[in-house]
């Protein structure tokens, strides 16, 4: 995360080719919340949980697009 509320925050896809029809994405997320004492009583009250439904609600849209053969909308081009 170059910027944001934050103190540190990484998110990484990995996509691992199981078969012809199938492939495994995992997310990896490593956060760290602002404001020391707050901060982690605001992850333990809610923050874990937000950002779990977040990114689950997400790859379900992805994956949605996947496979209808529009996954290509979410690849960056370079």
């Amino acid at each position: 995360m170059q910027k944001g509320i934050f103190k540190f925050f990484r998110h990484e896809h990995h996509f691992k080719i199981i078969s012809k029809e199938k492939t495994l994405v995992i997310d990896i997320l490593v956060y760290e919340a602002p404001i020391r004492f707050l901060g982690k009583l605001a992850d333990f009250l809610f923050l874990k949980r937000y950002l779990k439904d977040f990114l689950s609600e997400r790859n379900k849209i992805i994956k949605a697009y996947a496979e209808k053969g529009e996954g290509s909308a979410f690849v960056q081009q370079y």
